[in-house]
């Protein structure tokens, strides 16, 4: 009981900034739609990767496999970062995106290399 009202007590103390409603009409622009679409179909990208690597579990392409499904989370992290920042839910500096997406593409690049090279 004790530590639940010490928790309380910092988290308010914490949330001094000022409170302002989030921008919730950027999802209706075409970019932040775009983002959504992108966002709903990396996961749908992740949920059928990791079924495939559950298949291939133990095999020579579990790892490429494993990659791809790193590389399609990364892509989603990027849009529900990008789309927090787009409606002034998160603020961060502006290498973060550009940043998570070029370890993205790099995972990708790699995730592809080694499916290469196995089936090579």
């Amino acid at each position: 009981m004790k530590s639940r009202i010490i928790v309380a007590l910092a988290l308010t103390l914490v949330s001094f900034g000022s409170a302002e409603a989030a921008n919730v009409a950027v999802i209706a622009s075409p970019p932040g739609l775009l983002s959504v679409v992108v966002l709903v179909f990396a996961c749908a990208c992740v949920v059928v990767g990791l079924q495939v690597r559950s298949i291939v579990r133990g095999g020579m392409l579990a790892r490429s496999w494993q990659l791809l499904v790193t590389g399609f989370a990364l892509l989603a992290l990027v849009q529900l970062v990008r789309l927090l920042h787009d409606m002034e839910v998160l603020a961060l500096p502006v290498w973060v995106v550009p940043g998570l997406l070029l370890l993205m593409t790099g995972v990708f690049f790699y995730g592809l290399f080694a499916a290469r090279q196995t089936l090579g």
